[in-house]
């Protein structure tokens, strides 16, 4: 537990120092009328042998308005814990701005994604899995001055998992202290 608390300090403290930087700029906001194609990628994701949304995701990215957005995507990813497992999820995300600079967007994110996927149980057969992951957390966008149409993010949040697997059983489970980065492209 403490080697986890060690990681998010330097993360912490980056989304911090990037938040100041970003926030002296003019009032003019980062967020339009604007769709972006991209990527992201888990960089804490939690324990455990499920894979979820948090691993790598290619992702589309379209302002609805000034503030809110929806974020589709499509991730793979693959995990260790007992064994060796691979998933894969598809979903779209919801975020709303709660502050916006003209090189920052800080922003509230729910979402919802469903996931397919395979482990290994201790007995070394595989398993396979599909379910439902539901997430909700807070993110940051910035963008460099001569680079407006880049946007690098940082995300955090909480994921519940609900999923049914062979032998007819369902559990349910959280995934907690996922940080997530991530860059799009945005066509004007």
């Amino acid at each position: 537990m403490v080697k986890t608390d060690q990681k998010l300090i330097p993360a912490v403290l980056a989304i911090g120092l990037l938040f100041g930087l970003a926030s002296s700029a003019p009032a003019e906001t980062a967020s339009g009328n604007k769709t972006g194609i991209g990527f992201r990628q888990g960089i804490l994701t939690g324990t455990g042998a499920i894979p979820t949304s948090s691993g790598t995701q290619i992702s589309l990215k379209h302002h609805l308005s000034g503030i809110h957005a929806v974020n589709p995507y499509a991730g793979f990813q693959l995990a260790s814990g007992d064994g060796t497992s691979w998933g894969i999820t598809l979903g779209s995300r919801f975020s709303f701005d709660v502050i916006q600079e003209k090189y920052l967007d800080f922003f509230g994110i729910g979402g919802v994604g469903l996931l397919l996927g395979s482990r290994e149980t201790g007995n070394l057969e595989d398993e396979t899995y599909f379910g439902l992951d539901v997430m909700g957390g807070i993110g940051t966008e910035f963008f460099l001055p001569d680079l407006p149409n880049l946007g690098f993010s940082f995300e955090a949040g909480m994921h519940f998992l609900f999923f049914h697997h062979g032998d007819s059983t369902i559990e349910i489970g959280t995934l907690g202290h996922v940080l997530t980065a991530g860059i799009h492209y945005y066509f004007r």
